[in-house]
């Protein structure tokens, strides 16, 4: 995970899709380890906890399904 997220702060360094790099982080329930340059309407940690929710679900559903 860390090396998809390196690759992604690589290709949006030019602050174009940086709300990409706070998505990965959300997922995968990593902290943020510098100030995120995109700004979460409902804030971020609202943010982080919906996105790891979809996660979480997805992850559940998957399994219930074996």
């Amino acid at each position: 995970m860390s090396a998809a997220i390196a690759r992604l702060n690589d290709l949006t360094h030019n602050g174009d899709y940086a709300y990409y790099v706070d998505i990965a982080h959300f997922m995968a329930d990593l902290p943020h380890d510098s100030p995120s340059p995109p700004r979460w309407l409902d804030g971020e940690q609202a943010t982080r906890q919906r996105w790891r929710s979809l996660v979480t679900a997805r992850r559940h559903h998957l399994h219930a399904a074996r």
